[in-house]
């Protein structure tokens, strides 16, 4: 009876890798969703075409940075894309880094070598440049109107300049023991750190104003800085959602302030609850799944489960 279990297994082990990865993606959707109030899926309901596509943008330009950097430390890899995504919202989701453990198992399948060396040089980069993006913002907003209407001063703001600061020169001065890449590669993986940063803030501020058209640019700086200097912050999962609360407790930033970043949030967590159960939903094709068109000389899209999971139980 052992026997037959085994090779019953050994049989299905295609379709019982994809069903346990699937059910833990399904497991991500429903974890996200659960962030959504009844109020918040209302108001998500109504929202423009514009709301959308800026939080649709927000979403995947990470894991299409992620795509860029990675094709040039490891080379073009069957679904890299898949992979990555699931990266992304594994640490938006669930916990920084969980994200980062799922991207080292996947190349390890994928005989890659000293993958763990790469990630770190990448997340390092990353955190580098998330910290220099801050130092701007913090900057900017320390030169504008709105630090009076908030009730902050110089001390609040040197306080938050220096828990960026002190880490940051930290990896500069010890930049020779953390990394192991090239000069090369890591500026170029910084430049593509710095163009995804920029893009990301980019995308908010039509998802806010979509939110809420009388929504004022002081205030939107003021979103962007507390945004940035939230992200931060290590092993938090739903910082949109924490960024939502934030804005509400400040009070002084206004009722309007408060519905913008609160749907912004909402519509944010939204699209990753979708991209998850679309990963989800691919997991469950076979792994020879092909788009075909009827008659003569009709086109087909190979491995569409494979693709969209990165990962092929077959091999």
């Amino acid at each position: 009876m052992i026997a037959s279990l085994q090779s019953a297994l050994s049989r299905h082990r295609g379709a019982i890798l994809r069903a346990a990865l699937a059910l833990s993606w399904f497991s991500v959707a429903i974890f996200a969703f659960r962030q959504l109030p009844v109020s918040g899926i209302s108001a998500l309901l109504r929202a423009s075409p514009g709301f959308w596509c800026a939080a649709g943008g927000y979403v995947l330009v990470h894991p299409l940075a992620d795509l860029v950097i990675f094709r040039r430390v490891w080379g073009r890899r069957k679904g890299m894309l898949g992979v990555l995504t699931r990266r992304f919202i594994n640490n938006e989701v669930m916990f920084s880094y969980s994200g980062d453990v799922y991207l080292f198992a996947w190349a390890r399948g994928q005989r890659i070598d000293a993958p763990l060396h790469a990630i770190k040089d990448v997340s390092v980069l990353s955190a580098l440049v998330g910290n220099v993006v801050t130092i701007g913002l913090i900057a900017a907003f320390a030169l504008g109107p709105g630090l009076a209407s908030l009730g902050l001063g110089a001390a609040h703001i040197s306080l938050s300049v220096a828990l960026v600061v002190v880490p940051s020169l930290t990896m500069i001065g010890f930049r020779r023991r953390l990394l192991r890449m090239s000069g090369r590669d890591a500026l170029f993986v910084g430049g593509v750190h710095i163009v995804r940063a920029v893009a990301m803030l980019a995308l908010l501020v039509p998802l806010w104003l979509a939110a809420e058209p009388t929504l004022g640019w002081s205030t939107c700086l003021l979103f962007l800085t507390m945004r940035q200097l939230l992200s931060r912050v290590p092993l938090m999962p739903g910082k949109d959602m924490l960024f939502a609360g934030s804005v509400a407790l400040i009070g002084k930033a206004g009722a309007a302030a408060t519905v913008a970043a609160t749907t912004g949030a909402f519509g944010i967590t939204a699209t990753e609850t979708l991209l998850a159960l679309f990963l989800a939903a691919a997991t469950l094709l076979p792994a020879g799944f092909k788009i075909r068109r009827a008659g003569p000389g009709g086109w087909r899209v190979p491995r569409l489960r494979a693709s969209a999971e990165g990962f092929d139980p077959a091999r």
